[in-house]
């Protein structure tokens, strides 16, 4: 209906760039999982120059997909993933 009638979609629920893509007039109101990775790992390469990461991630379904999405970015940019653990505890068990 929206790409026969020339209108814009924006998803304002999902993170997954996959129900947008291809559609050039479809947009998510959130960030996708693999672009928040992305912007994390910018951030990281600023903050130092050291290439070795931790992933920590909840017990929730979209906390281990962006924990994937976080280890896969990593990889690609050339960081060693030392480390990468589920927790359904409180933080202060990685502490």
């Amino acid at each position: 209906f929206v790409g026969r009638n020339n209108m814009l979609l924006v998803n304002p629920i999902s993170t997954s760039s996959e129900l947008i893509a291809g559609q050039g007039q479809a947009f998510l109101a959130q960030p996708s999982l693999n672009q928040q990775a992305e912007k994390a790992f910018d951030f990281a390469r600023s903050l130092s120059v050291q290439r070795k990461v931790a992933i920590y991630y909840g017990t929730a379904r979209k906390d281990s997909l962006l924990a994937a999405a976080y280890q896969a970015v990593a990889r690609r940019n050339g960081f060693q993933v030392v480390d990468m653990k589920k927790v359904s505890t409180s933080a202060q068990v990685m502490a």
